[in-house]
């Protein structure tokens, strides 16, 4: 299904939204800088561990956010705005996504493994039937990391992810080690092509210029937005 890039009237709407709950605190023109490194493994292991499910609650001031495709249970209103900018570099990439659901945390804990809570992440997918939840723990290059996997299940076949496979030199698309496995590489990839920073994968190699934007074109069939 397409969509329209998320408009400056949405995030004013969900800045107007949030004004009570967070004290007017309202959303930036342009999302915050990229910050590398906040969403590594270092500090993801270095967070206490809590409750996965308990992290998942809907506290009582969280409400949904429409946007133009997805819809966003956030704590702020720059967390809003995040979700909107990302939806928006897929957009004028001409990479659709089917519609999300996205539940922002401000800490870890609300992206903690579901079968062990004690491993938190900056973020992850979950999907079925058709239905797409990212949890949402980190930066903006992790946000289009989690986002590469809906559009990677929505829209690539299983020959279009042989060729990446080949492409990337890795084992497998999923089950396997970070580093070998094809998903992980593809979502990376995209992550890399779509910001508008200068964050570069480190857990999937290669990780040059010429080697990502190859890997790009050949997943998406355009040019990266750099």
């Amino acid at each position: 299904m397409s969509h329209t890039r998320p408009t400056f009237l949405s995030v004013i709407v969900a800045t107007l939204v949030f004004a009570v709950p967070f004290s007017g605190v309202a959303a930036p023109a342009s999302p915050p800088p990229l910050a590398a490194g906040s969403g590594s493994p270092e500090a993801v292991e270095s967070l206490q561990a809590l409750s996965h499910e308990a992290a998942r609650e809907t506290p009582t001031h969280r409400r949904p956010i429409a946007l133009d495709g997805a819809t966003v249970y956030a704590e702020s209103a720059d967390q809003v705005a995040r979700v909107a900018w990302a939806l928006g570099r897929f957009e004028r990439a001409g990479l659709e996504l089917p519609p999300v659901e996205v539940w922002y945390f401000a800490d870890y804990a609300g992206c903690a493994d579901p079968d062990d809570p004690s491993k938190q992440r900056a973020g992850y997918l979950e999907y079925g039937a058709g239905n797409y939840t990212v949890f949402m723990c980190g930066v903006e290059f992790t946000l289009l990391h989690e986002l590469g996997h809906v559009w990677d299940v929505a829209n690539l076949t299983d020959a279009e992810r042989d060729r990446f496979l080949a492409e990337r030199d890795a084992d497998e698309w999923s089950g396997v080690e970070w580093s070998r496995a094809g998903g992980e590489h593809l979502a990376d990839v995209l992550a890399w092509g779509l910001q508008d920073g200068n964050v570069r994968p480190t857990r999937t190699k290669p990780n040059d210029d010429t080697s990502l934007r190859k890997a790009f074109m050949l997943a998406t069939g355009s040019e990266p937005l750099r």
